[in-house]
């Protein structure tokens, strides 16, 4: 499977290892878990939003396409707080997530954007929604025809 899909499951294995975020869950876009109310400890989801293609790695004159694809990947972080930890809760959160992304791991981040911070009624929460882009993701397939053939 590629990064574009796995992305999320392995964002939430890596920081859930880390002590420093021992307290908090992580899960990836809608679990099917029903939520905690009012909402007692940080909450933090990832998923992916989109990916755009880069490149169609079709050599001139070739009738085969190489294997490999450079994609521009999207994702987003979701940080759920408790209310009673404010919205600088949910910065703080962030800002010490976007330092491990940027200078943690290969991510070739790119950009970064978020929403204003919400109250979230049904759990007692704050809630900021962060973007994270990605640039020059190599993803590798198998080889395929270039051109399909007319029917």
């Amino acid at each position: 499977m590629s990064l574009i899909t796995t992305l999320p499951d392995r964002l939430c294995e890596w920081f859930s290892d880390m002590n420093e975020f021992e307290s908090y869950s992580f899960c990836t876009q809608y679990p099917s878990n029903l939520k905690v109310t009012p909402l007692e400890k940080p909450v933090i989801v990832f998923g992916t939003d989109k990916f755009t293609v880069l490149n169609n790695t079709v050599d001139e004159g070739s009738t085969i396409a190489t294997n490999n694809r450079l994609v521009e990947l999207e994702f987003t972080v979701g940080i759920h707080v408790p209310r009673t930890m404010g919205g600088m809760g949910c910065n703080a959160i962030l800002d010490r997530i976007a330092d491990l992304l940027l200078f943690n791991t290969s991510l070739k981040i790119s950009g970064v954007t978020t929403d204003k911070t919400v109250y979230i009624r049904n759990t007692d929460s704050l809630f900021l929604k962060a973007k994270f882009t990605t640039s020059d993701i190599l993803i590798k397939g198998s080889n395929y025809p270039a051109a399909l053939p007319a029917n």
